[in-house]
């Protein structure tokens, strides 16, 4: 018993209780605790809360535009392929790239030996058989004549029957015999003008006033024109004006239509923006993974040259205006506060200017 008295007399002497024992506000644990107390209250009362910043922007009138954001080329207004219609090797090149040329100016030439020589024999031919049609109208004016002189001594009674159907059987086979002469006269010169056209087709011509793009042969080269004619040259028209084909999305075609302006940049000319104007926009869509989308074509001046066939092209295409509107930028309307998340109510305050 005296054992378990002095064990517990330990304890509370240890902790501060008990018979002659310190009082509690005089004991080390009881300040650790008071110190951390007044840390607390101190920091909570002199560190000031996190202040709430709010984001300001001026109301103001100003004119707006809504618009509809598409990429795409630039492409000449008439582009035309010019090919051979007849084979041959190639003698002559008369341009280069970017030669400005005219309707009917000579600008290839295809060897014609060969077919100098054949417009030599169909004119032999013709003229062969030509001859054999004067020939062959010589011998019906004689059984004309037979004819007539044998049909006038029957009706005289002095000549039979059979020597006027001979007469008349001569007369048939002249007339038969010019109508042949006279259809291998024709087959001749068609014959004659084929090779004569083909001659003309050697002289590879510009069929519209413009510039060359393309260039796709060298003088000594063989084109061969059996199945579809061979491309020999790409020619623009006139280069002042092109057009920039652009794809508007499905969400937006709706919106866009001819004759609305638009302005587009490219990357030669980064910080320089360009004039057009909505001209046309097809009904078939383009199917590209899914996606749809339809064509429009904008006219563009480039009477300053400086835009070129085929610079890529991002334009901005102005659908609808407004003028002299209350605006805000569109930031001040979409955003998402951290406290979103959490269901809280958001708000929104609009005060007057100077409030």
């Amino acid at each position: 018993m005296a054992r378990f008295s002095d064990q517990t007399l330990g304890i509370e002497e240890t902790i501060g209780v008990g018979r002659g024992a310190r009082p509690w506000w005089l004991q080390w644990w009881f300040w650790v605790v008071a110190l951390v107390v007044a840390a607390a209250a101190a920091y909570w009362f002199l560190v000031p809360a996190p202040k709430t910043e709010y984001v300001t922007e001026d109301v103001v009138r100003t004119d707006i535009a809504s618009q509809v954001d598409a990429t795409g080329s630039l492409e000449p207004v008439d582009k035309v392929t010019v090919g051979a219609e007849i084979s041959g090797k190639v003698d002559e090149v008369l341009v280069d790239y970017n030669d400005q040329v005219v309707t009917g100016q000579v600008i290839a030439r295809i060897n014609t030996d060969d077919l100098r020589a054949r417009a030599t024999q169909a004119r032999a031919t013709l003229a062969s058989a030509r001859a054999n049609l004067l020939q062959s109208k010589a011998s019906r004016s004689d059984a004309q004549r037979a004819f007539d002189r044998s049909k006038a001594l029957r009706e005289q009674g002095f000549a039979s029957n059979a020597t006027f159907e001979n007469a008349e059987a001569a007369l048939d086979r002249a007339n038969a015999q010019v109508a042949a002469s006279t259809a291998q006269v024709q087959q001749q010169e068609a014959a004659l003008a084929q090779v004569e056209t083909s001659l003309a087709k050697a002289e590879i011509k510009a069929p519209i006033d413009g510039v060359i793009l393309e260039r796709k042969i060298e003088p000594g080269q063989t084109v061969q024109a059996s199945f579809q004619a061979p491309e020999l040259f790409v020619i623009a028209s006139d280069l002042s004006r092109l057009e920039l084909q652009v794809y508007i999305d499905e969400a937006d075609i709706a919106r866009v239509k001819p004759d609305q302006p638009a302005t587009f940049t490219v990357d030669a000319y980064e910080s320089r923006k360009f004039d057009a104007r909505v001209v046309a926009v097809r009904t078939a869509p383009r199917v590209q993974q899914n996606v749809v989308s339809y064509l429009a074509t904008l006219s563009v001046d480039n009477g300053a040259r400086l835009l070129r066939p085929g610079l890529t092209a991002t334009a901005e295409i102005t659908t609808a205006t407004a003028t002299q509107v209350l605006a805000v930028p569109n930031s001040a309307l979409r955003f998402e506060p951290e406290n979103a998340a959490k269901g809280d109510e958001l708000s929104m305050q609009i005060n007057p200017r100077g409030g």
